[in-house]
């Protein structure tokens, strides 16, 4: 099996103000913070990894600091790239022009594709690349209403370069672009702890994310 990935990042060392203006911009009408609940087992199809959004009950967030940088995980896996309800705008952008800051997200498919999301601090949006459905039907496509540029890069914002090689030239060590990424920031042992696991294996079973420094909350309908 491949690496899939799902994660934003942004360079904000202050993760405490990024958890609180996520978790404000995610309370849209209808929906509310709750505790977490109950610990349950996932079932294969769970809405919380494959749903979109509007059709989700229960979201759930991760916030984590790394180095530097604030790390956001998420279930609905694509929750930030999809637009806020009653808005023309993705969330990613909304949390962007919140922070005043450069946000994106590298969402990747089995290894074999991937999908860039930037959004700048004054609220422009790229996206860019390939997704797993156009990957099968070898077809050009859309990305949640928003045109696909062929080239998976950095053009919008500027973040590190160590970075945006990682999209361009992914160590071989790391297999993947995504994988390549999570390693440059988080550092080679520990890219594993913010890895899609974070959803599978906490956010969509509602456990307890021991990491210090980390902020998980849900909201629902």
């Amino acid at each position: 099996m491949g690496h899939w990935d799902n994660t934003a990042y942004i360079e904000h060392a202050n993760w405490i103000n990024v958890a609180a203006e996520l978790q404000r911009i995610l309370a849209e009408p209808g929906r509310r913070p709750i505790p977490r609940p109950r610990e349950r087992v996932s079932s294969g199809q769970d809405p919380m990894q494959y749903g979109s959004a509007i059709s989700v009950p229960l979201w759930g967030a991760a916030v984590l600091p790394v180095g530097g940088w604030t790390i956001i995980k998420t279930a609905p896996f694509e929750l930030l790239c999809e637009q806020q309800r009653m808005s023309a705008d993705i969330r990613l952008a909304v949390l962007a022009s919140a922070l005043r800051a450069d946000v994106f997200q590298l969402n990747e498919y089995d290894s074999t594709c991937c999908v860039l999301v930037e959004a700048s601090a004054d609220g422009r949006v790229r996206a860019a690349g390939v997704t797993h459905e156009m990957a099968i039907e070898g077809k050009e496509g859309t990305y949640n209403g928003m045109k696909l540029d062929d080239e998976c890069r950095f053009t919008l914002t500027s973040p590190p370069e160590s970075v945006q090689r990682a999209l361009v030239t992914p160590n071989p060590l790391h297999g993947s672009p995504a994988r390549t990424l999570l390693a440059g920031i988080c550092g080679d042992e520990s890219a594993d702890l913010y890895d899609n696991r974070i959803q599978v294996e906490y956010l969509i079973p509602h456990r307890a994310l021991e990491v210090p420094g980390c902020d998980l909350f849900f909201l629902c309908v």
